[in-house]
Parts: structure tokens; C-alpha cells; sequence
């Protein structure tokens, strides 16, 4: 058994053929048979904005790096093909160490390297980066200087697509 792509034109008979093809599509979407429409789950700091399409994740807490080196912060899977439109928020302790955030793609640097030097307040980056299915995502956060905190959070996702990110299994800072 495998998924169907099902059709029905309005107003048209739902015969027994078509009723089996329904029920061998939720068959096949529970038992993740090739074709069928993955279940997936967003962490419980996650929310979708019906609005805008966009997945909010880890919104809180911030997270803080406190060294020179970059550190994934979130990971997470594209499951549809498109240009997502990424954003996530970036803020320091010490507005001469700047903190920078940069996407990467797959394990390799991807986006464009952003900075900001604000303390006390959250700057904004945006871009837009094309993605395929099976895509990793990773935020990398980084400081200028050792020893002064450097922040991220609202990490989003928004796209006229359907919400399709989805976290795989959960990362956690230095498990690579």
C-alpha cells in the first residue's frame, strides 16, 4: 500500500473506490510509507502564526554564547521545497562585543554572516535562502570578544507555503 493523491470534484459521488483510497492514505501516513505526508511535531516553545505562515521557535529562553567560536543554537528539517523568508533576533552584553548569528545549510555556512552591537534591546535579521526538502537548518550564534554574553532567540521560519519546519530530534549546545 501506498499513498494516493485523492481527488474529488465538488458535488461528485464518494464511491466505496474512492472511500478505500482515503483510508489506505491514513494507512500510509501512519506507517510513513514513501509518498505520504510526514506527522511531525514542533517543541513546545514552538507556535505557527496562521496569519503569516511563520514557525516561531525557542522563543524563550534566549540563548547566550560567551565565546569567539560559533555554537548551533536550533536545528531543524525543511520538509517542502521553497525560499523561506528566516529571521531571528540577535542582542549583546557589551556593545563592544558584537553578537553574530549566521544560517547554515546542511552543516556548511549558508546565509549571510549578521552582527549587532545592541544591548539592552533585540536586532532584527532577515533573509531570504532557498531550501530543498531534507535540507538541515542550523542558527550558529558567535561573539566578537571571550567572556561578554552574546544572545538569539526568535528564530522564524514564514513562507506562503504550508508550515512545513519541523525540529528533528532535540540539539543540544556541544553534542556534535
Amino acid at each position: 500500500m501506498a499513498w494516493t493523491s485523492v481527488t474529488f470534484a465538488y458535488g461528485s459521488v464518494l464511491t466505496s473506490a474512492k472511500m478505500t483510497q482515503l483510508q489506505d492514505n491514513f494507512t500510509a501516513v501512519a506507517q510513513a510509507l514513501s509518498g505520504a505526508p510526514a506527522i511531525v511535531s514542533l517543541k513546545s516553545s514552538s507556535m505557527i502564526d496562521a496569519a503569516t505562515g511563520a514557525v516561531y521557535v525557542g522563543d524563550s529562553p534566549d540563548t547566550t554564547n560567551t565565546t569567539t567560536t560559533y555554537v548551533e543554537i536550533a536545528n531543524f528539517c525543511i520538509l517542502q521545497d521553497g525560499t523561506y523568508s528566516v529571521r531571528f533576533l540577535l542582542s549583546c552584553s557589551n556593545a563592544g562585543s558584537a553578537a553574530y548569528g549566521r544560517i547554515y545549510k546542511n552543516g556548511s555556512a549558508f546565509g549571510t554572516e549578521q552582527s549587532a552591537n545592541s544591548v539592552g534591546s533585540w536586532t532584527t535579521k532577515t533573509e531570504n535562502l532557498a531550501f530543498v526538502v531534507g535540507d538541515t537548518v542550523q542558527l550558529f550564534l558567535k561573539g566578537a570578544t571571550n567572556g561578554n554574553s552574546h544572545y538569539a532567540k526568535g528564530l522564524s521560519f514564514g513562507t506562503a507555503a504550508d508550515y512545513l519546519i519541523a525540529p528533528p530530534l532535540p540539539i543540544y549546545l556541544g553534542d556534535r
